[in-house]
């Protein structure tokens, strides 16, 4: 992708369109778990609509993949030889303040309930409850180390569960896990061509591997090592598909009929996958969803048409999905009671706009002024519309 392609700004709105879907997908799955199911056939539509909240989680790995290896390429030294300050710097700053507030609101908020109002619903311990006391050390431990996704997988049962809250902090742990150690693989590799062989390596074996794994693990091991796995191969996926819009972007703005095909066919890909459950083991899903968001963002990222300001409104969950993503099991504990009555596609609605705006503000009023501060130390600028 040419830096003065008009794709190389801050923002690709086509990009949070997809992070949009895939934060829908994620608040779907999760607010279906807590209401009463709609009677068919309306049920048809629901069941579709909130069948895939992991396949939610691939999508925004796919993104994260392709976002992060743009902006070390557009940084400093470049893709291989890339600024070390420059890169932990902006990625501490941008993930660890609310990151931190995150974890510090949910133990206030849960003792606050404990101790006010004596809370101990079936609703409370599946948003908020901790690991049984005696093991709880390996859980903060690895909160706070970013190893929460392999903690959870073999400590999960000995925990005796954890509340949502907490649990959907695993795919954050595989993504720092992935870059912490990106920029030295990439000064490492040298060149282009041997990035692509790694990461097309890494794609294959950890999304179309069927692995062998012990039989005397627990199934909650199983699902989750796999679902690691899995997650580490998306965001192989979404590099690549930074390097193909890089190495063909500019045959690709020119070919408007290929870029509308790999769009339609990538936009089948992910469709279909809400149409099947667990076909291949577990597998067949997300390699399917992983592919479509490459193949639709290959395609749409050169279209014109994502850029409409019509579709503008469509992306704003998407633009702020961060907090929306780390807040939003709260704000479900918070709304669902009050939405039990109210038809579930307009309580969905409510819950969706609600994460929405908390993202924008949570954006606004703390995680824009952390990152500024933060950089400032460093000396390393922000610009405003980087999200």
């Amino acid at each position: 992708m040419d830096k003065n392609l008009p794709s190389a700004k801050n923002n690709i709105q086509v990009v949070d369109l997809v992070r949009s879907l895939a934060i829908f997908s994620v608040l779907a799955g999760h607010f279906a778990d807590v209401l009463p199911q709609p009677r068919f056939p309306e049920k048809l539509v629901w069941d579709w609509i909130t069948s895939d909240g992991g396949g939610g989680v691939i999508m925004f790995l796919v993104v994260s993949g392709f976002l992060i290896t743009r902006i070390i390429d557009l940084g400093p030294g470049g893709l291989f030889k890339p600024s070390w300050k420059n890169f932990y710097v902006r990625r501490a700053a941008r993930i660890i303040p609310l990151y931190f507030l995150q974890i510090l609101g949910g133990i206030l908020f849960l003792f606050s309930l404990i101790f006010f109002f004596g809370e101990t619903s079936r609703f409370f311990i599946y948003c908020f409850k901790l690991p049984r006391a005696g093991v709880s050390g390996s859980f903060w431990l690895s909160l706070f180390t970013f190893w929460f996704n392999w903690a959870a997988a073999f400590k999960f049962d000995e925990w005796q569960q954890v509340g949502l809250y907490w649990g959907i902090l695993w795919s954050l742990a595989v993504e720092e896990q992935f870059y912490i150690f990106y920029p030295f693989y990439l000064r490492i590799l040298g060149n282009t061509r041997r990035l692509v062989l790694a990461l097309t390596i890494m794609a294959f074996v950890c999304l179309l591997w069927r692995f062998d794994f012990p039989d005397h693990w627990p199934s909650t091991t199983l699902v989750a090592v796999r679902g690691n796995i899995h997650a580490y191969g998306a965001i192989a996926i979404g590099a690549l598909l930074y390097l193909a819009c890089k190495r063909f972007g500019t045959q690709l703005l020119l070919k408007n009929k290929l870029c509308i095909f790999f769009s339609c066919i990538g936009a089948i890909c992910i469709v279909f996958s809400y149409c099947i459950y667990e076909l291949g083991d577990g597998i067949v899903k997300p390699i399917l969803i992983a592919v479509g968001v490459f193949l639709f963002l290959l395609g749409a990222i050169h279209l014109r048409l994502f850029e409409s300001k019509n579709l503008k409104i469509f992306a704003f969950i998407g633009k702020y999905s961060y907090a929306s993503y780390l807040f939003h099991i709260a704000i479900l504990y918070l709304v669902a009671p009050s939405l039990i009555h109210v038809d579930v596609f307009w309580a969905l609605f409510f819950y969706v706009v609600v994460t929405a705006m908390v993202g924008f503000v949570s954006y606004r009023i703390f995680e824009f002024p952390m990152n500024n501060l933060i950089r400032g130390w460093f000396k390393i600028a922000l610009k405003s519309k980087e999200v």
